[in-house]
């Protein structure tokens, strides 16, 4: 019974220390800059969030961003994803 509780505990072990794998990897600051616009622009904006520099005037401009975008008709937004 303690042979078969370690394994259980070894599997929860390494299985909750392995990186999402869907998470991107970005090498340099031009890929998040894109990246960051891309998700502004499809409206991904928990993505953009995470690629956000947090700063106050950062986050003030990122915020009245995503109110405007939530306001955009929907022709609109669809134009931005295009």
């Amino acid at each position: 019974m303690k042979k078969y509780i370690r394994l259980l505990f070894a599997v929860l072990l390494f299985t909750a220390c392995t990186t999402n794998s869907s998470t991107q990897q970005y090498t340099n600051a031009t890929e998040v800059g894109t990246a960051f616009i891309r998700a502004t622009l499809d409206g991904n904006f928990k993505t953009a969030e995470q690629l956000l520099l947090i700063e106050p005037k950062n986050v003030e401009l990122f915020d009245t961003y995503k109110s405007m975008y939530q306001n955009m008709s929907v022709e609109k937004k669809q134009s931005y994803k295009n």
